[in-house]
């Protein structure tokens, strides 16, 4: 790999990180900054592809629902146009509804696959 290209790849992953720390922390305005103007969130091949503003909402909600996230990314995917990555969610649903489901109080960990 030549230098220029691993360079490029680890501001990548930096800013991936920079990206999921800002939902951790809660911190919509770092989740705007830290993403180019055309960034989409692609959720999968049958579901349009969303905004960092339209995701907000979702972000919100979660962060109402789940105020003890924390966000392990564990892999990053570079490729020219996409990036792929894995993360571990450990989080406690203490207040408020998420998804139609009412808190629990009990401690969840679920992993996400994300491509931007």
């Amino acid at each position: 790999m030549a230098h220029a290209e691993h360079f490029a790849q680890d501001a990548t992953r930096r800013t991936v990180n920079g990206f999921y720390q800002a939902i951790e922390h809660r911190d919509i305005n770092a989740q705007r900054d830290v993403v180019t103007d055309d960034w989409q969130y692609i959720a999968s091949a049958t579901v349009p592809s969303v905004s960092v503003d339209q995701m907000i909402a979702v972000f919100e909600s979660m962060q109402r629902a789940l105020p003890d996230m924390e966000i392990h990314v564990l892999d990053v995917l570079v490729n020219d146009q996409m990036v792929g990555v894995r993360a571990q969610v450990k989080v406690t649903q203490h207040a408020g509804e998420l998804m139609e489901i009412e808190p629990t109080s009990k401690p969840i960990v679920f992993a996400v696959h994300s491509c931007h």
